[in-house]
């Protein structure tokens, strides 16, 4: 199916097959007949057919039709004196007993008979003088036979491409043949036979034009999964060709009886051919049909995550708008609000404002009103422009006043917790997420349930209860999978990836990160692709598997660039100086981590500034420039501590010990990695509270106290060889090895 690619475009592969060899070309020739004494034909046809197998078959009927070549008689069968021949329903017509007397077939112990003319097919056989004749389904092909030379190749027109000889085929065709051909092809590549009878009912004999049809090769028949009689077009070109055939008018008159005797036939259940009777009256002739049936189908393929089908179909119903004698509001909403959605998952916001925009001129309700606007808000909350998002939120609940509607009511909140969030005030954002909680608690808002719970999981996370986290996250996880959301089942198994990670539970956080990729790849969400891409690179990183690490960064930042996320771009390009740090090249990491600074101060992304900030003393105390490392310490802690974020505040405890460790302040270094550590161990951080051990070990080292500084190094490797952290693993045991040769200072 071409449309594949597009409809699952991270499970599917393209595979494009090359011409075959001139060697090749001769060996299909031989397979398909035996030419004998035509060698300059047959060179003539391998040189025209230029590796395509396709074209080497038309063009072998393009010879037998003109009786170019003709097959060689093995038999000469009389079945003059023969009065009454047994059949299944009678006596043989004299018809088939001309056609077997001028062309028959051995095959093995019996006959096949063609006549070209009825398209039909019958085995004879010979039994006690008796001759048994039945209609065969479909064609035997026999490729034993020989055929020879009996006319002149040079006098007729060889078409120079295959769409050339096909379109030549089907004009040679008879009127009725050529009609049922054509039907076929606007029914699409595979036929129902109930469908075309009753768009073909001008036809006196149907039947015998379609067996006409199934020997000349242009259809095959066969039964479907359900047990239906179908046809097929074998090759698509073939349908294509005879498709591109019918005029316009005949076409789209066609496709809208089409559309019609398809839904009569599914009157039961029309939901299942949706997007089939979406297809046929778009390119039908009545425009009513077709933004009706185009908003349905767009619908249920956005629902099942089918993002850049519903992109097609919303796209196409926008070319009807105006086209209907009714106004058909709803399904102008539906098309509008659909590709806002769509257009949101892939990161083109413009377009999706503009979408909703639209959707919302023309909706006479308020509570329909008042969910465009949160969707709007939801766009904005994702280009970082909180300020504006939080306005539409309030407009939206406004509106709401008019219309009250729980659901709603507690999806909007749910949005102002989060846009709390990305500002790093965590208090307000739980309390936000907690009263849209109480809203639908006891409803069967199970997706608005499970994004709460998310949230919530989210907000505890950053506070360091992880006891709650847990707890929420695996709330969310049962909500999600009980109502099949793959977008929210992806977002949570990147969240439980992070816990995970934080607790040293290395191979479960990659387990969940790469469920989560695959989930976000499955429903086309691009947005949500940055992040679980950078976390897993992150990780990787960690795992020192640089390669690994570095392609799923460039994977996250070509994405968010794309997209224009700022905010996502901040935290890829302060992972990919994470990166390069972790690299040694101290100068590549120090340009990432400032470009994520500047977005970072621009947005007011505090939990991102106090990152960034930890990260850029790391980076300048390699460098050995104390004061400037010094500074953003300070500067780090300053802002962790404003958000009240135990991870960051413990890691930032750990770069203010580590200046205090290079100014050779061993006291107050001792203080900050203790406060560090105390932190972190409260909110279960096992790599803060590794680093703090560790640096605690140095610091013990260099003031001679060797039994606690034992201990301390002695906990930190424990820890780095649960997480797997190499690099780590090599400092600490450096670090050990130098218990009893250093002299304290």
């Amino acid at each position: 199916n071409d449309e594949i690619p597009s409809r699952i475009p991270n499970q599917s592969t393209l595979i494009e097959l090359s011409q075959l060899s001139s060697q090749a070309s001769r060996n299909l020739l031989e397979g398909l007949l035996t030419l004998i004494n035509a060698d300059s034909l047959k060179e003539r046809i391998i040189e025209n057919a230029e590796g395509n197998p396709f074209y080497m078959e038309e063009m072998l009927r393009l010879l037998i039709d003109n009786q170019v070549i003709q097959q060689i008689k093995i038999f000469n069968v009389d079945f003059s004196d023969q009065l009454q021949v047994q059949l299944d329903n009678g006596f043989m017509p004299e018809e088939l007993l001309a056609g077997f007397r001028q062309n028959h077939i051995e095959f093995g112990s019996n006959f096949v008979v063609s006549i070209q003319e009825m398209g039909q097919l019958w085995r004879i056989s010979n039994v006690e003088k008796t001759y048994i004749v039945r209609r065969l389904e479909k064609q035997i092909v026999v490729f034993q036979n020989q055929w020879a030379t009996v006319g002149n190749a040079d006098r007729i027109e060889i078409p120079d491409s295959l769409e050339q000889m096909l379109r030549a085929r089907i004009d040679r065709m008879s009127s009725e043949p050529k009609s049922i051909l054509q039907c076929c092809a606007v029914i699409g590549r595979t036929v129902d036979h109930v469908i075309l009878e009753q768009i073909s009912d001008d036809i006196a004999d149907l039947d015998t034009n379609l067996g006409q049809l199934i020997a000349l090769d242009m259809i095959d028949p066969q039964h479907s999964p359900s047990g239906q009689f179908e046809y097929v077009f074998e090759h698509i070109v073939t349908h294509n060709i005879a498709y591109s055939m019918v005029p316009v008018v005949t076409r789209r008159n066609l496709h809208t009886r089409i559309g019609d005797s398809v839904l009569l036939k599914n009157q039961d259940n029309p939901e299942r051919v949706l997007e089939q009777l979406a297809n046929h009256y778009h390119q039908g002739n009545d425009g009513s049909k077709a933004l009706i049936h185009l908003a349905k189908a767009g619908r249920k393929a956005k629902q099942q995550y089918n993002h850049q089908v519903a992109l097609k179909l919303y796209t196409q119903g926008l070319e009807h708008l105006g086209e209907s004698s009714v106004d058909l509001l709803e399904e102008q909403i539906i098309i509008h609000e659909g590709l806002g959605d769509v257009y949101k998952i892939q990161g083109e916001f413009d377009t999706a404002i503009k979408h909703f925009e639209q959707a919302a001129q023309i909706t006479g309700s308020a509570l329909r009103e008042a969910k465009i606007k949160r969707k709007i808000a939801d766009v904005f909350e994702k280009r970082s422009e909180y300020e504006t998002a939080t306005e539409m939120l309030q407009q939206a609940l406004e509106d709401l006043k008019d219309q009250p509607n729980l659901v709603e009511e507690a999806t909007i909140y749910n949005s102002m917790g989060w846009i709390h969030s990305q500002k790093g005030d965590y208090t307000r954002a739980i309390d936000m997420a907690t009263r849209a909680l109480k809203l639908v608690e006891g409803t069967t808002a199970y997706d608005i349930i499970a994004s709460i719970n998310k949230n919530l999981g989210n907000y505890y996370f950053r506070k360091g209860d992880l006891e709650k986290t847990n707890l929420y996250f695996e709330n969310g996880i049962s909500q999600a999978e009980l109502i099949g959301d793959k977008m929210l089942m992806a977002q949570l198994y990147n969240n439980l990836g992070l816990v995970e990670n934080m607790i040293g539970k290395v191979e479960s956080a990659l387990d969940n990160y790469k469920k989560s990729i695959e989930l976000k790849k499955q429903i086309g969400d691009n947005v949500g692709l940055t992040n679980s891409y950078s976390n897993l690179g992150s990780l990787y990183s960690t795992m020192n598997d640089f390669d690994a690490s570095l392609k799923c960064h460039q994977n996250a930042l070509e994405i968010a660039q794309r997209s224009g996320l700022r905010e996502n771009i901040a935290n890829v390009e302060n992972n990919l100086g994470n990166f390069y740090f972790k690299q040694g090249d101290n100068n590549q990491a120090t340009d990432h981590y400032l470009i994520s600074l500047d977005i970072r101060k621009e947005i007011g992304n505090l939990p991102g500034l106090a990152e960034v900030y930890i990260n850029l003393t790391g980076v300048n105390l390699k460098e050995g420039n104390l004061e400037t490392a010094e500074k953003y310490s300070r500067e780090g802690l300053r802002t962790a501590e404003e958000i009240s974020v135990p991870q960051a505040i413990a890691h930032a405890w750990n770069k203010v010990g580590m200046v205090q460790q290079q100014k050779k302040d061993w006291r107050e270094a001792i203080k900050s990695f203790s406060k560090a550590a105390e932190i972190a161990d409260k909110a279960n951080m096992t790599l803060e509270i590794a680093e703090a051990n560790r640096c605690t070990g140095e610091v013990l080292i260099e003031m001679g106290n060797q039994d606690q500084a034992k201990t301390s190094l002695q906990k930190a490797l424990e820890i780095y060889k649960k997480i797997k952290s190499i690099d780590n693993i090599e400092l600490t045991q450096q670090s050990l090895s130098k218990l009893g040769k250093h002299l304290p200072n």
